[in-house]
C-alpha cells in the first residue's frame, strides 16, 4: 500500500474500491467509496465527507468529489421497498481538475443528439465506473433494436456537451483557480481555493451562463434565500450577469445545473 492509498483510506476507510478510468486521453487509479443514500433526497452524507477532506486532499494532489449515483440490487432490503441508490465518492489522485468533466460527463443531462452507436460507446467508456446492475442495463440496451432507435436522434445536434462545459471551465480555472466536491450529467459544484473579487464573480458568472442558462433558476433561489436582491439593468430587465456574481461572491464557488 502506498502513501497516496494510505491517505485516502484514512479520509474515506477501508470500505474503498479500486478502479481504473480513462480521462483527457489517459489513463488513471483512483479509488471509490458507496453510501446507501436511498431514502435521502441529495448527497447528504457523502458530501459531508467531501466538505471535511477536499481541501486536505488538494494539498496531496487527489480529486474529491461526490460522483454519479447507482444502483445496487445485492444491497440489503429497505422496509419501503425502495431501489438501493448508492452516493459514490471519487478519490483521484493526479487526474487534472478539469478532466473530472469528462470522466462524470457533466452536462450531459437531456442532451440532444448521440447516436445508437455513439451512446452505446459512451456506456462502454464509463463501464469501469458502473455498478453490475448498470453494466446489465448497458447489455440490455445492446441486445434492443427498438431501445437503440430512440437514441438514434439528430446527427446534426449529436452529444458531446461535456466538451463545451470543459471548454468553458477551462477559461472558469484560468479566471479563479477551483476544486469540484460534486459532478454529475446534469450538474457539478465547485469551490474557489481563495477569495476572489466582485469583477472575477462577474466574469465567472458570464462563462457559466454562456454553457448553462439553466442554471439561473438555482441561482434566483438561492439569492432569495441569501436575500440578496437581483436588480435590474439600465434597461429595466433583470441583471442576470451582475446577480451570477453576487451569487458566486456569496458562495465562494458556482454550480452548474440542467433541468
Amino acid at each position: 500500500m502506498n502513501e497516496i492509498e494510505t491517505f485516502v483510506r484514512s479520509i474515506l476507510g477501508t470500505d474503498i474500491e479500486q478502479f481504473d478510468y480513462a480521462a483527457g486521453g489517459y489513463e488513471w487509479i483512483g479509488w471509490k467509496k458507496l453510501i446507501d443514500e436511498t431514502n435521502s433526497f441529495d448527497s447528504d452524507a457523502a458530501m459531508k465527507i467531501v466538505n471535511a477532506s477536499w481541501r486536505a486532499c488538494h494539498a496531496k494532489d487527489v480529486r474529491l468529489l461526490v460522483g454519479p449515483n447507482v444502483l445496487k440490487s445485492d444491497a440489503s432490503v429497505h422496509a419501503n421497498r425502495a431501489v438501493p441508490v448508492f452516493a459514490q465518492i471519487f478519490a483521484l489522485p493526479q487526474l487534472p481538475v478539469i478532466d473530472v468533466i469528462e470522466l462524470c460527463d457533466v452536462g450531459s443531462h437531456n442532451s440532444p443528439g448521440l447516436s445508437s452507436s455513439e451512446f452505446i460507446e459512451r456506456m462502454r467508456g464509463r463501464e469501469r465506473l458502473m455498478s453490475p446492475e448498470n453494466r446489465k442495463m448497458m447489455e440490455m440496451f445492446e441486445s434492443d433494436a427498438g431501445k437503440k432507435a430512440r437514441h438514434a436522434l439528430d446527427k446534426a445536434s449529436r452529444g458531446g456537451r461535456w466538451k463545451q462545459v470543459r471548454h468553458q471551465l477551462e477559461k472558469v480555472m484560468k479566471t479563479a483557480p477551483f476544486e469540484i466536491q460534486s459532478a454529475d450529467a446534469a450538474g457539478l459544484r465547485a469551490t474557489f481555493l481563495s477569495p476572489i473579487s466582485k469583477q472575477q464573480a462577474r466574469k465567472v458568472g458570464k462563462l457559466v451562463l454562456e454553457v448553462n442558462s439553466d442554471v439561473m433558476d438555482v441561482m434566483e433561489s438561492e439569492l432569495e434565500e441569501l436575500n440578496i436582491e437581483m436588480n435590474d439593468d439600465q434597461n429595466g430587465v433583470p441583471d442576470y450577469e451582475s446577480a451570477m456574481g453576487d451569487w458566486i461572491t456569496a458562495m465562494g464557488g458556482f454550480k452548474l445545473w440542467w433541468d
